[in-house]
């Protein structure tokens, strides 16, 4: 798995946006500070202004958000969002490759073609 290095986050922000070479650096280093060696980090450690960049960067597909929804003793849901280093996306402007999808448990469903899954010529005898 390609790891999202600085200098990929800085090559991907340079051919995203106008910018000149500190600033650029600037923000690369601004945003991977939040990640770290991580992909994914929760909304809340942001301040506004730190939220209103990373959503410019989800405007240009470089971050992505997700949530997930947890159930409190008493009852309320407490929904958590969460921000995601588009990896793919980065790693294909920075570096010119595209990463292969990992397959998923279910993918194997998607192959072939559908005829393979029309029951309906099907006899009772085939069953």
């Amino acid at each position: 798995m390609a790891i999202v290095t600085l200098e990929d986050m800085k090559i991907a922000i340079s051919k995203t946006f106008e910018m000149d070479g500190e600033e650029v650096c600037a923000m690369a280093e601004h945003i991977m500070s939040f990640f770290g060696f991580r992909e994914v980090i929760i909304d809340n450690k942001l301040t506004s202004k730190d939220r209103d960049l990373f959503y410019k960067m989800e405007n240009v597909k470089l971050l992505k958000t997700d949530n997930e929804e947890a159930t409190l003793k008493k009852g309320k849901r407490w929904r958590i969002h969460y921000w995601v280093l588009n990896r793919d996306y980065i790693i294909k402007l920075s570096r010119g490759i595209e990463i292969e999808e990992k397959k998923g448990k279910y993918d194997i469903y998607n192959e072939g073609d559908d005829d393979m899954w029309d029951r309906s010529s099907e006899t009772e005898s085939d069953v």
